[in-house]
């Protein structure tokens, strides 16, 4: 079970924030455009930057809004333990 912290997000935000750069070049790389499930996850990754880019109080803002991202973080994270294996 994944558990999400408020007092983690503006951390998970931040790290995203600074490598946005480097994950526009993958979208951008042909090679890895041929790999279906990557662009997946990279899509999914960019999703839960942007939600999480737009919330400039992280630590308060109703738990509708709280399950929206924690059910993007998962999507990441299950993206990326399917992912895991391949290498």
């Amino acid at each position: 079970m994944i558990e999400i912290d408020k007092s983690e997000l503006p951390v998970l935000r931040n790290f995203l924030i600074q490598r946005k750069d480097f994950l526009l070049r993958l979208l951008e790389n042909s090679s890895v455009l041929k790999h279906e499930f990557f662009v997946e996850l990279l899509m999914a990754v960019f999703h839960l930057a942007e939600e999480l880019e737009h919330r400039h109080r992280l630590s308060q803002f109703p738990d509708k809004d709280l399950e929206r991202l924690s059910n993007g973080i998962k999507r990441v994270y299950v993206l990326l333990a399917h992912l895991v294996p391949c290498f």
